[in-house]
């Protein structure tokens, strides 16, 4: 993809997700599914099982294909794997354009991202730029 909102993208990102992957208790935990077109590497979705629950963490697709809905195909074949398996529970992550709803999803906690700032100059210019309240 163009890499908007990619959690991979930089080699500080990628540097978090190979520490990761050096712990083999945690690496055991994470499947990556990935969908190819002939040798092109078209969508994928990253999840971490953690007892029951298996997290959705991250997942992209080709842009040039999006009319194809790739990543709710890849999604409902990780969900069969997971019904298939001693899962018991399927836990898509945050936001929907409607395709997890379309999927039997439904919503299960508010998520909010919080950055703590000290001093109370800094966190004013931060939300400014951001334009979140203070």
């Amino acid at each position: 993809t163009d890499g908007s909102g990619a959690k991979f993208l930089t080699d500080n990102q990628r540097s978090h997700w190979r520490a990761l992957l050096a712990d083999h208790a945690l690496a055991e935990r994470l499947s990556v599914t990935i969908l190819m077109l002939d040798e092109r590497p078209i969508a994928f979705n990253l999840f971490l099982d953690d007892g029951p629950v298996r997290y959705g963490i991250a997942g992209s697709h080709a842009e040039d294909l999006k009319h194809c809905y790739l990543g709710k195909h890849v999604n409902y074949r990780v969900l069969e794997q997971a019904l298939a398996s001693s899962l018991s529970r399927f836990d898509l992550g945050s936001g929907d354009s409607g395709y997890k709803r379309e999927m039997g999803a439904e919503p299960g906690y508010d998520l909010a991202d919080l950055l703590f700032v000290r001093g109370r100059i800094a966190g004013w210019l931060l939300a400014k730029v951001w334009g979140a309240p203070v």
